[in-house]
């Protein structure tokens, strides 16, 4: 009973930071910051989830299942995992994709419009330069008007652009919103479950889950992701208000509290903790390839390996202690 009253404590302190952390995401997420101190802190996260899933997670995981039939069955959660988020995320773009793709094709019939009419202007100047020897009041005039009228249409179709690309954007968030919440929800309150369950089995091993979690939490949110639709760049911003920007970042907190309550009802079998396990793990394998380390040339290397060096050292420490 002590036990489960010290994880009951300990798991609801970790559910509370996280939920003013997603409550006030706006605020405390570091992926949205340009700064060379946004870059820092996504390189130093990254390198701390990377030795964090090969020195703790994929241990814990294999080194639980002795029987070598239950370890197929690991990296087989793992694996389902790492495709079923993958799949959902790909379906959730096809989907949008499919539906916008009418106001696409009226952007891009814009954009070459724009093009066309910055062709025409140009070829208009060369034709006016070559043959207009004899620069006159009226074809000065002349020039003054069609170079008066090719800016203004100019100005017209990029405000149609920016128009129409805001809608686009409108209509994609809107759609994501529909999957997002279901998603998102699911697994923070499996990451709340875990936690608890493994604060009953060892500390550690619940620390440094719960940092892994937290730490991806604040630079791995969908606003701060940016898709390509046709290739055209969308900045995809989830938007969570009313009674949802409440319910939502509580389910971590809420995955403690069912913890909590099957501990005391009905315990979870340990090989299904374990599957869960090995299911979140393969989503966080995914999350880190995609979404925490960072794209192409963004990033601080030397920072990513100083996160990987202190994580591995820490995680090395622990395990010599114990």
């Amino acid at each position: 009973m002590a036990d489960l009253l010290v994880g009951l404590i300990i798991g609801l302190f970790f559910g509370f930071l996280f939920y003013f952390t997603e409550y006030y995401e706006e605020r405390y997420c570091m992926k949205c910051r340009l700064d060379k101190l946004g870059d820092i802190y996504i390189s130093l996260v990254a390198g701390i989830s990377v030795s964090y899933f090969f020195l703790e997670l994929l241990p814990i995981l294999t080194l639980d299942f002795l029987d070598p039939s239950y370890a197929i069955l690991t990296f087989l959660f793992i694996l389902v995992g790492f495709t079923a988020i993958h799949i959902v995320e790909k379906l959730i773009l096809q989907r949008v994709e499919g539906k916008t793709r009418e106001r696409v094709d009226e952007l891009e019939k814009i954009t070459l419009a724009l093009k066309n009419e910055e062709e025409k202007i140009r070829e208009f100047i060369e034709k006016e330069i070559i043959e207009g020897e004899d620069w006159n009041k009226p074809l000065l005039k002349r020039f003054a008007e069609r170079s008066s009228e090719a800016h203004r249409k100019e100005v017209e179709l990029k405000s149609q652009e920016i128009e129409l690309k805001l809608k686009i954007e409108e209509h994609l968030n809107r759609n994501i919103d529909e999957v997002h919440a279901a998603t998102n929800y699911f697994y923070h309150f499996c990451i709340g479950l875990l936690i608890f369950s493994l604060l009953l089995v060892d500390f550690f091993s619940a620390f440094f889950f719960f940092v892994l979690a937290y730490l991806n939490s604040t630079i791995s949110n969908a606003s701060n992701r940016h898709v390509d639709i046709y290739d055209i760049d969308i900045h995809m911003g989830v938007s969570e208000k009313g009674l949802s920007k409440i319910i939502l970042p509580s389910s971590v907190l809420v995955g403690v509290i069912a913890g909590v309550l099957f501990e005391l009802i009905f315990p979870i079998p340990e090989i299904l903790v374990n599957s869960l396990l090995a299911f979140i793990s393969g989503i966080i394998l995914y999350v880190i390839v995609r979404e925490v380390i960072p794209e192409k040339t963004k990033g601080k290397p030397n920072y990513f390996l100083i996160g990987v060096i202190l994580f591995s050292l820490a995680i090395i420490l622990v395990y010599i202690l114990e």
